[in-house]
């Protein structure tokens, strides 16, 4: 067999240590960044309570979530799961669905991407759209080289540093400067009511959101069942940066 005859050889599976590494990233990167504003608008007492209860139920989520990818054959994702539990016309519809909400969400980030290339590249005047689309740009060679979940998490990695590294300096600001005497901490936040309890309560419950793709995850694992496994690292780790944000 000649060289050029010679097979590929697979690419290592994805081990749950990996897969908190993307759990992490997801967490630290998209979501712990607005608990202050959250924390503000609800009072740290029920956040706190929030953020501390919220976990357990999403630890016993991916329990089951794992149980039904070993047990159940070609459940990949939460399509393949709404064809087989309510039929093929479902299917469609919770693709749509899930990676649609998916779509919208990378589309807000473009949009914080394109805000802070405007910021960069201030005398140049960019509109939202030029810089968002610069943004895009830059990614392009990124996204197009990452073609399974497990090629990402080196780049993960790579972008926790730099949100720690961000988050750091920030820290070391408000460390160096003090508490203004203007600022005032409540347990719960006055004049609360059910619309600020509500839209405060989302932003908590997205943090935890990430079961649109614990399917897919599991898929490139190399040990499906050790998927809950993954929240070892995270679970204290969210817990903790979301409690000093």
């Amino acid at each position: 067999m000649s060289a050029s005859e010679q097979p590929i050889p697979a690419k290592p599976r994805l081990s749950w240590r990996g897969v908190s590494m993307l759990m992490v990233s997801d967490i630290v990167g998209t979501s712990v960044l607005t608990f202050p504003a959250v924390a503000a608008e609800l009072g740290y007492a029920l956040t706190v309570l929030l953020i501390v209860g919220l976990f357990p139920v999403t630890v016993y989520v991916s329990v089951l979530m794992a149980r039904t990818h070993v047990r159940v054959r070609g459940i990949d994702s939460l399509g393949s799961a709404a064809r087989r539990i309510f039929g093929p016309r479902y299917a469609g519809g919770t693709f749509v669905v899930v990676y649609g909400y998916t779509l919208l969400g990378n589309a807000s980030y473009l949009l914080v991407l394109g805000t802070s290339l405007q910021g960069v590249f201030y005398d140049a005047r960019l509109c939202l759209a030029a810089a968002s689309g610069l943004g895009a740009l830059l990614l392009a060679p990124l996204v197009v080289g990452l073609r399974r979940l497990g090629d990402s998490v080196a780049l993960c990695f790579f972008n926790l540093l730099l949100v720690l590294l961000c988050v750091g300096v920030a820290f070391g600001e408000l460390a160096a400067r003090g508490r203004p005497p203007c600022v005032e901490t409540h347990a719960v936040a006055q004049g609360l009511d059910f619309t600020a309890v509500f839209g405060g309560a989302t932003n908590l419950v997205y943090a935890y959101a990430g079961q649109w793709m614990y399917f897919e995850m599991m898929t490139e694992m190399e040990a499906p069942a050790d998927f809950p496994k993954a929240f070892l690292l995270p679970g204290p780790d969210h817990s903790n940066w979301c409690l000093n944000q």
